[in-house]
């Protein structure tokens, strides 16, 4: 009778795993369908005019789709078999479904995203493509030297190839987070807990930190391979190999490549992987010294890579006018001191005539990193406590490592958070984000690993966590681009944008001065004629004047010059002023004013970008030199 009871068990378990198998190959298949639906509706709604919010201008057949797509696959991820091939499917399906997201702008044929730094490193690639700048001769060569390789290879325009730079660090990012927090945590959910971690992309505030073409972003997204890279060769052993007798290791040579790259992509985003290699040094030797039983111990030594990556950052950086300045302002800082309470105050005061609020935007752009750094917190006091040093003894020591590293990198934090009055402590926040996905996500791991073997099921617990990822991951979807949402335009610039700033350029009186709607048209200038290290006064008079909002919201411009000015501005700042500020800055009046005014005439529009000639009246005002408000 127990034989019979057995077999019938078996023979139910079967039925209930073949049941499940072909439930998931359904909905995997019904998955991949709406993947492909919300792409080709996104690929053919193109973006045909500059647009506010990428969000509100994708069809909704896209979101359909794309959340059709995540549901499925979070659902078969973390309801088959981990060993069952499905899985890596559906893994692929969630991925690819947020990659979309952060590839619309490529599949809605933007000519480019970035109106502001982006546009000089658009003019700094030309003329590295052009043959006026020397690679070796510029402080940060990697991302240009990149986009003009594939410009070169694919026929692309530079223009577009940096929108598939962006998104292939974006992959490298999303990618090594899994990889590492499997190297950590050796659990079975430890990858997918790492990928979907990384799909959030914390690092990304849209204040320092934004999805373009950008160098200290794109070093942010490199770091995960050079973390994975650093552990991957203090705690794999090697086979070395002999290079003038010397013994030297594969993994060795891969991390001394990685370590150049990132130098190469930013110096800045480097001497915060110094500050890394430096505390795990620091570590290595105090253990070494003070407990030499201790498993950290026995990893292989870091010492040589940390000399190494100081070295070539003390031959590359210093060489560079940027770096010098940097080390300046920040020297003045802390002999003189700088207050930035002033500038976090009328941000503050602007979104409150808005409508929010800065406790609403930071529940938008930073909650779910407050989450996840106190889970980051949680892995730290507990590896501390030594709770994980038998069951995890490789990942414990690498969060020890992560741990000590915090140190150094949060003190650089308060140092610019205290000293600049700038928004470098966003540069560190998108930084730490890095490190504290990784942790966040080991201790999910680790969590999940835990209440696993105490339950009896654990459908309950993957049922939790699929919630709470399809909670996270809208939320962060929202703020990979800068939107409405959180009270900022897109940042794409339209064809018809860059061609009109151009004609502008080219048909220009060069005795008339320009001037611009909140800012003036000097990153038009880098992007167009290159060379941002020329004075761009030179090329265009008044390329960094703003209109006066004073003056402006009165509609009497023509009574504020005292001489001729060419007033320009795009569609963007038209929308970005009336719609999402609501005239708070430049009001519909002064738009106005520049059609209906008999002194100012329009001389150029081509349907996104608008060029005004202003006369001035006889009787200037005296204040035309006075600081302009912002």
């Amino acid at each position: 009778m127990s034989v019979i009871t057995r077999t019938l068990r078996i023979r139910g378990t079967i039925e209930a795993s073949s049941t499940q198998v072909r439930a998931s190959k359904l909905a995997l298949a019904v998955g991949f369908i709406a993947f492909w639906v919300a792409v080709v509706a996104a690929y053919n709604a193109p973006a045909t005019a500059y647009e506010l919010s990428i969000y509100a201008a994708t069809p909704d057949q896209f979101w359909a789709g794309i959340a059709t797509a995540v549901v499925l696959g979070l659902l078969v991820a973390w309801f088959v078999a981990p060993e069952n091939g499905l899985r890596n499917l559906a893994i692929a399906l969630v991925v690819g479904s947020i990659l979309a997201v952060a590839a619309l702008p490529i599949i809605r044929g933007y000519f480019f995203l970035g109106a502001g730094d982006s546009l000089t490193h658009l003019g700094w690639m030309k003329d590295i493509a052009n043959g006026v700048l020397n690679p070796l001769n510029f402080l940060y060569p990697g991302i240009h030297t990149s986009t003009v390789f594939i410009e070169r290879v694919t026929g692309m325009s530079l223009e577009r190839a940096t929108q598939f730079l962006v998104l292939s660090y974006l992959l490298v990012y999303v990618t090594f987070v899994g990889l590492t927090v499997r190297l950590i945590a050796k659990t079975k959910y430890a990858l997918l807990f790492g990928l979907l971690s990384g799909l959030l992309v914390l690092p990304i505030n849209n204040i320092s930190v934004h999805l373009m073409a950008h160098p200290s972003t794109e070093g942010i997204f490199f770091l995960p391979l050079v973390l994975y890279a650093t552990f991957r060769y203090l705690t794999k052993p090697a086979e070395p190999f002999r290079v003038w007798r010397l013994p030297i290791t594969s993994s060795a040579v891969v991390l001394a490549v990685v370590l150049t790259a990132i130098l190469l992509i930013h110096p800045q985003v480097t001497g915060n992987v110094i500050l890394i290699f430096g505390s795990i040094s620091f570590m290595q030797l105090a253990f070494r010294q003070l407990r030499s039983e201790h498993p950290l111990s026995q990893h292989r030594a870091l010492f040589g890579h940390t000399i190494y990556l100081i070295t070539i950052f003390l031959l590359w950086a210093p060489r560079n006018p940027r770096t010098t300045n940097t080390i300046d302002t920040l020297t003045n800082a802390i002999l003189y001191g700088v207050s930035s309470g002033s500038a976090i105050a009328q941000r503050g005061s602007t979104l409150t005539e808005l409508g929010g609020s800065l406790p609403e935007l930071f529940f938008k752009l930073f909650l779910l990193s407050l989450a996840f750094g106190i889970l980051s917190g949680m892995v730290m006091l507990l590896s501390l406590g030594r709770k994980f040093a038998r069951e995890y003894p490789v990942g414990d020591g690498i969060v020890k490592y992560l741990t000590i590293s915090m140190v150094p990198l949060f003190g650089m934090f308060l140092l610019f958070s205290i000293l600049q009055g700038s928004t470098q402590r966003f540069r560190y926040i998108g930084f730490v984000m890095v490190l504290l996905t990784i942790l966040g996500a080991v201790m999910l791991s680790w969590g999940f690993d835990w209440l696993s073997q105490r339950t009896t099921g654990t459908r309950v617990l993957r049922a939790g966590v699929v919630i709470a990822f399809l909670l996270m991951l809208p939320l962060s979807t929202m703020t990979i681009f800068s939107s409405p949402f959180i009270y900022q335009p897109t940042q794409h610039v339209s064809e018809a944008t860059f061609n009109g700033y151009e004609t502008a350029f080219e048909y220009q009186d060069s005795s008339i001065p320009f001037t611009g709607i909140h800012s003036g048209p000097s990153r038009y200038v880098h992007a167009i004629y290159g060379s941002p290290f020329t004075n761009e006064e030179e090329i265009v008079p008044g390329a960094k004047a703003e209109v006066p909002n004073a003056g402006f919201a009165v509609g009497n411009l023509t009574t504020y010059y005292s001489s001729d000015r060419y007033i320009i501005y795009s569609d963007s700042t038209e929308q970005r002023e009336l719609e999402l500020y609501e005239g708070l800055r430049y009001p519909a009046v002064g738009f106005t004013a520049l059609e209906t005014t008999s002194r100012i005439d329009q001389v150029h529009s081509n349907g996104e970008v608008r060029v005004y000639l202003l006369h001035p009246n006889t009787a200037p005002n005296v204040t035309e030199n006075s600081t302009v408000t912002t």
